[in-house]
């Protein structure tokens, strides 16, 4: 129903489940000042980048190769043959869409990749447009 009636700004069905973030949540974050962090797939950031274009910066956190992603699944032991090879060809999917995307950030290293998140972060508050610059102040 909440599709139907348009009250997500992203949606997908992805391996097997629903996910969405309502336009509820996001106009209520950002009307508090709030900045926001989502962890959404290729088909979400598609959404929001239609939706939101630059006004919002993408970042794309990638395995450090589908080797170590099926590694890292297995490792869960939470998942069947059937799903770790569904989450695989998603990925495949997923990985051919990096160039869209306005950063990239390899999970290899937890710490690393943190740092390499906090950075983009912080750079993309020092966009022209996201800076209160009056002309001839």
């Amino acid at each position: 129903e909440m599709v139907q009636r348009g009250d997500f700004v992203e949606w997908a069905h992805i391996h097997g489940n629903e996910y969405g973030t309502t336009w509820n949540f996001v106009n209520e974050a950002l009307s508090s000042g709030a900045e926001l962090l989502l962890d959404i797939d290729v088909q979400g950031f598609r959404a929001l980048k239609e939706r939101f274009g630059n006004r919002a910066d993408y970042v794309f956190i990638a395995p450090p190769s589908l080797e170590t992603l099926r590694r890292r699944l297995e490792a869960r032991g939470t998942e069947t043959p059937e799903s770790l090879s569904l989450r695989l060809h998603n990925a495949r999917q997923e990985l051919a869409a990096v160039a869209e995307f306005d950063f990239v950030v390899i999970n290899d290293d937890l710490e690393t990749a943190y740092d390499e998140l906090r950075t983009v972060y912080r750079a993309c508050h020092f966009r022209p447009s996201r800076r209160n610059l009056t002309p001839g102040d």
